[in-house]
C-alpha cells in the first residue's frame, strides 16, 4: 500500500503497490488517546503532531462501501482518520497481520468498516477502499 505517485500531498489518494522500499509505503500507528483507536500516518512525513504530516483519511468523511482512502492532514484528528487495529492470523513468515476498523463508520452503525482493494483486485494502482469486513486476504495487512 502506498501514496499515488509517491505525492505526498492531502488528498492523493491511497493505492496498492508491490513492495519497493519506497517511503510512501511505509506507515505507522499513532495513538488518538480515544479508546483503542490510532490514526495510520505516513512515515515519509513527519510525527503526526507536525502540521506536516500525512493521516490515511477517507474524504469529506465519506463512509460509503467503495469510498476511496486519502492522505489528509493528521492534526485534523477527526473521526473518518481513527483505526481500531485488530488482529487475524500470522502469516507463513510469522509476521502478525491486522485489519483496520474505521471509528466515524462504526458510529455511524455501518458495522466493521476496513481497508480493501477497490473489487478485491490486488495489482498496483488499484485503490485501497472502505468496505464491510468479510475476512477476505485481501483485508489483512502485514507488518513487515
Amino acid at each position: 500500500m502506498g501514496v499515488s505517485g509517491g505525492t505526498m500531498t492531502s488528498g492523493t489518494k491511497i493505492i496498492i503497490w508491490d513492495c519497493d522500499g519506497h517511503p510512501d509505503q511505509n506507515w505507522g500507528l499513532y495513538y488518538t488517546g480515544y479508546g483503542n483507536y490510532s490514526q495510520i500516518y505516513d512515515h515519509a512525513t513527519p510525527s503526526p503532531e507536525d502540521p506536516a504530516s500525512e493521516c490515511i483519511a477517507l474524504p469529506r468523511a465519506q463512509t460509503a462501501d467503495g469510498t476511496y482512502f486519502i492522505i489528509w492532514n493528521c492534526t485534523s484528528f477527526t473521526d473518518d482518520q481513527k483505526w481500531f487495529p485488530f488482529y487475524v492470523t500470522t502469516d507463513s513468515n510469522g509476521h502478525n497481520c491486522y485489519s483496520f476498523e474505521n471509528l466515524l463508520a462504526n458510529e455511524r452503525g455501518q458495522g466493521t468498516m476496513v481497508p480493501s482493494p477497490y473489487l478485491n483486485e490486488v495489482q498496483d494502482g488499484q485503490l485501497v477502499v472502505l468496505e464491510q469486513w468479510h475476512g477476505w486476504d485481501t483485508q489483512t495487512w502485514c507488518s513487515y
